[in-house]
């Protein structure tokens, strides 16, 4: 899903979920809520679509950012280290990640 999938009250509800989710768990629940509406609240009558993209993506950055840090405290709750998505592929054969061209810093 691309960002421009997302719809402003898409986002906006996730975004105000991830914050009752953080302020549950570290007891500043009004905080993190507030601080979400007044930033959806600042840039409401907002029209440039450029300008709206932009701060779509930096929503779907900051949900994306907390995913992946909750993901890897699970990781190590569960007795592990956060894993290397290129350990079980032969060296040489790893790639960069971007464009699938094998990364030469392995050899």
């Amino acid at each position: 899903m691309s960002v421009a999938d997302f719809t402003i009250t898409k986002l906006y509800r996730d975004c105000l979920r991830t914050a009752l989710h953080l302020g549950t768990k570290e007891g500043n629940t009004k905080a993190l809520v507030a601080s979400v509406r007044r930033s959806f609240r600042k840039h409401d009558g907002e029209t440039d679509p450029q300008k709206i993209e932009k701060l779509k993506e930096s929503a779907v950055r900051g949900l994306t950012n907390y995913l992946f840090l909750e993901a890897q405290k699970m990781a190590r709750a569960h007795g592990g280290k956060p894993q290397n998505i290129h350990e079980d592929i032969p060296q040489g054969q790893q790639a960069d990640g971007v464009n699938g061209v094998p990364d030469e810093s392995h050899k």
